[in-house]
């Protein structure tokens, strides 16, 4: 199947926003089971199960991997390995014998969120960084450093 045409679902509690290639299912906790059997009985090809919070999400992405479907969920840790502690912890209580089977887990991400820099304490990135570290911004990354701004 290409990626144009693939079968893309999302079971969330609540969507946070509007993915037009997506077919999100909006849930509740209690009608989180009963409809995540429901998403597997539909044939998607790409599952999103949302956040993976505890037992339950854990169990429902487990069985959405386990039946072939290429699994997408988020989880909340303070890096890529603390992440996958969590997801192993007593609260989640993750399989580690199903967490590393080959070809299970295929990547995990880390992102943070970064603070916005006051009009007060900012300095323009022009007159404030190095020629080498403007043009790596510039020509590696597209930006324009006469736009951008560091501490």
């Amino acid at each position: 199947m290409s990626p144009k045409t693939a079968r893309r679902i999302s079971l969330e509690i609540p969507p946070e926003s509007d993915v037009p290639w997506l077919s999100q299912i909006p849930t509740s906790e209690k009608l989180l089971e009963d409809r995540s059997k429901g998403v597997l009985r539909s044939d998607p090809d790409v599952i999103s199960g949302g956040e993976i919070r505890d037992p339950v999400t854990a169990q429902m992405a487990n069985d959405y991997a386990l039946t072939g479907h290429l699994t997408f969920g988020t989880f909340h840790a303070n890096g890529v390995f603390p992440g996958i502690v969590r997801m192993l912890d007593d609260h989640i209580k993750g399989s580690r014998g199903i967490l590393t089977m080959p070809g299970f887990l295929r990547a995990s991400f880390f992102q943070s969120l970064i603070g916005v820099l006051c009009k007060d304490c900012r300095l323009p990135a022009i007159g404030s960084l190095e020629s080498d570290k403007l043009d790596l911004l510039k020509n590696k990354f597209g930006l324009k450093p006469e736009k951008l701004y560091v501490r």
